[in-house]
């Protein structure tokens, strides 16, 4: 619970980035005080150095500063405190406590992805200097010649701590880069499905429908396999949003992919085309099965019950979809049909939904698009 408190420490409730990189600094925070502390007992229990163990217990009560500052939300003053206390650190332990051969110069080079990892865009004089202060300290300790240190160790106990400094060095990198790269995965999923799913539906949008149907369709003809095609149309939408409202309109269209999505195969891909229209496309599915589909879809919206919105009394409504088929069956008698065929085809059969009352299934034919009743 205590090391929960502390990892939210300073969290706010709105929900956004900075809450993240408050989170990664109250981690950051947590790990270095460990280590510090880590090394306080090592020295004291095992090399029997006091004075080194105050040392590094002070500088643990300095890092918990960090927590201090998060908590009453000063969030840049916190990592400017953290990242200037790991500097001073540094330089006490290397120029004045033990010499430069135990290695703790090149905790310096966590720096550059420390900071990058903590500070936000908008930081990026904060980053700078912090990385330049650490480039002068590192040089600075690294030439340091004390010949009395606080504490004279063995060169063997000199080469321990030295290559226990390189290994928490090359872990902390390694962490702060996996960081990085679930960040970036992240916010490349993010980016994938802003490209590729409608915002309001969550279905596929008119861009991943062409991509998606061009590989369909040159499937079907190379391998000469039967692929039907459905384009749908809310009825009288435009009503609906000027007597309901626009959100209300939303919702419906969001209800109506949902059924829609329901009532498929996971093979189909289903997308919205644009405004009130959906399309499925149904691989491996000839004419008959595609109409008799269509007509369950049909049935399946008009049957929905779609609420308004701020009404006291739930009252509901319900919207109908005419339905245009198309298919490669009835489309190759002059060779390979393209996507845009199919559309073409099945735009005429919905025109003809339309123009018969709606609420309806129509398929294309060659010589006209006819009504199909089950």
């Amino acid at each position: 619970m205590a090391l929960s408190a502390l990892i939210n420490l300073g969290i706010k409730k709105t929900a956004n980035s900075t809450n993240i990189k408050v989170t990664i600094t109250n981690w950051v925070t947590i790990i270095t005080c460990g280590l510090t502390l880590f090394y306080a007992l090592y020295f004291y229990a095992f090399l029997a150095q006091r004075d080194a163990t105050l040392i590094n217990l002070f500088f643990v009560a300095c890092y918990a500063g960090t927590f201090l500052l998060t908590s009453c939300h000063y969030y840049r003053a916190a990592k400017l405190w953290f990242f200037s206390v790991f500097i001073c650190h540094i330089i006490i332990l290397t120029t004045q406590v033990f010499s430069p051969a135990v290695g703790f110069q090149f905790y310096f080079l966590i720096l550059p992805s420390g900071v990058f990892l903590l500070f936000d865009e908008d930081e990026s004089y904060e980053k700078v200097i912090i990385c330049i202060l650490g480039i002068i300290a590192f040089f600075v300790c690294h030439n340091y010649q004390n010949e009395a240190p606080l504490v004279l160790l063995p060169v063997e106990i000199e080469k321990v701590i030295f290559i226990f400094s390189i290994i928490i060095v090359m872990l902390e990198n390694f962490i702060v880069m996996s960081v990085f790269s679930l960040a970036i995965s992240r916010h490349q999923a993010v980016l994938n499905e802003m490209a590729t799913k409608d915002v309001l539906t969550g279905i596929n949008n008119r861009r991943t429908f062409m991509l998606v149907g061009e590989e369909l369709v040159a499937h079907a003809n190379r391998y000469n396999k039967q692929l039907s095609f459905l384009l749908f149309d809310i009825d009288f939408f435009k009503k609906i949003n000027d007597s309901y409202g626009h959100l209300v309109g939303d919702q419906a269209l969001r209800l109506v992919a949902r059924v829609l999505r329901n009532n498929l195969r996971e093979s189909d891909s289903l997308a919205r085309y644009g405004g009130e229209e959906f399309v499925v496309l149904l691989p491996e599915t000839d004419e008959l099965a595609a109409k008799e589909l269509a007509e369950k879809l049909r049935e399946a919206v008009e049957n929905l019950s779609i609420p308004l919105k701020g009404n006291q009394e739930n009252k509901f409504f319900n919207c109908t979809v005419s339905i245009g088929i198309s298919s490669t069956l009835s489309s190759r008698n002059n060779g390979d049909i393209s996507l845009n065929d199919l559309v073409q085809q099945a735009d005429e059969a919905l025109y003809q939904a339309k123009g018969t009352g709606r609420n309806c299934v129509v398929k294309y034919t060659s010589d006209k698009a006819v009504e199909f009743q089950i």
